[in-house]
């Protein structure tokens, strides 16, 4: 059985929904040992434990929130938004319900479609979206292409390196998103004191340098390639054509390398992580946690 979080770590796994964090209270150094990805992603005991995406598109305009949190204080706080017809949103299957929740490792929608809300919240964090509706007012489909088969969506640069400085995060951050875009977040940090004087800190700017349309995309084996209209920011892309809606190519790589390691915001402690390789850029990103 998955262990009690205090109450502290708590409000930590719930910030890293809205870009990845550090505290203070997280001490232990990460420590990442490689597994085998045969043994982990196809054990049942581990799959429990893995954050593994299912996208559905919203037949009608949808009424959403957007969870984000007060940079003094702590308190999380939420603001409506609506999502647009045709979102292709990833959510989890609850009974006759798709939910996503504030602490949820699903892949996010795009910055656009929370920019005005966020705005008017004054909050930190790139904020996340969270929903409850019937599962008739979407259609499942299958995971696009462009979609990582794990986690959220947020690529860390610096890789295994990146990744043993945990919960130090200096890595800057490259999102595909659920709804089909690529945004670069540079790291640039931003305290929040809660309750008792604990901190946090979002590790990434709350709004992408670029957020870009992936007009198409491609898989062979373990790369997919990315095609934009517009250059992408923060990855190296390839101009494959000087006209059209597929200028731009970003190759993405799965590595099949995943390692396990310490993470006091997760499941058993333990955290799972796989390496990639986007453009020029290795990265890792979070799969899995702990679970027994």
């Amino acid at each position: 059985m998955k262990k009690q979080l205090t109450t502290l770590l708590a409000v930590g796994v719930m910030a890293t929904t809205m870009g990845s964090t550090s505290a203070q209270a997280a001490t232990e150094t990460a420590n990442p040992t490689p597994i085998s990805s045969s043994g982990w992603l196809h054990s049942d005991e581990s799959q429990r434990g893995a954050f593994k995406n299912a996208y559905y598109r919203l037949k009608a305009k949808t009424p959403a929130k957007l969870a984000a949190y007060r940079a003094q204080g702590g308190a999380m706080i939420q603001r409506k938004l609506t999502l647009p017809k045709g979102t292709i949103i990833s959510a989890t299957k609850q009974g006759k319900y798709l939910v996503k929740t504030e602490n949820s490792q699903a892949a996010d929608v795009r910055y656009g479609l929370k920019a005005a809300t966020l705005k008017k919240m004054g909050t930190v964090g790139q904020g996340t979206l969270v929903l409850k509706i019937k599962a008739s007012q979407a259609t499942k489909i299958k995971r696009p292409v462009y979609a990582l088969p794990y986690g959220g969506g947020q690529l860390l640069s610096g890789g295994l390196k990146a990744l043993s400085q945990v919960p130090k995060i200096t890595s800057n951050q490259i999102r595909i998103t659920a709804d089909g875009y690529l945004e670069y977040y540079p790291n640039h940090p931003h305290v929040v004191t809660g309750d008792g004087g604990y901190q946090w800190t979002y590790a990434f700017n709350q709004r992408p340098t670029k957020s870009v349309k992936i007009t198409k995309a491609t898989a062979k084996g373990s790369r997919v390639f990315l095609y934009t209209k517009v250059k992408p920011a923060g990855v190296a892309s390839s101009r494959v054509a000087k006209t059209g809606a597929h200028q731009y190519r970003v190759k993405l790589t799965n590595l099949h390398t995943p390692y396990a390691y310490t993470d006091n915001w997760l499941g058993d402690d333990t955290g799972v992580a796989s390496m990639y390789t986007i453009g020029k850029t290795t990265a890792y990103t979070v799969i899995g946690e702990g679970f027994n």
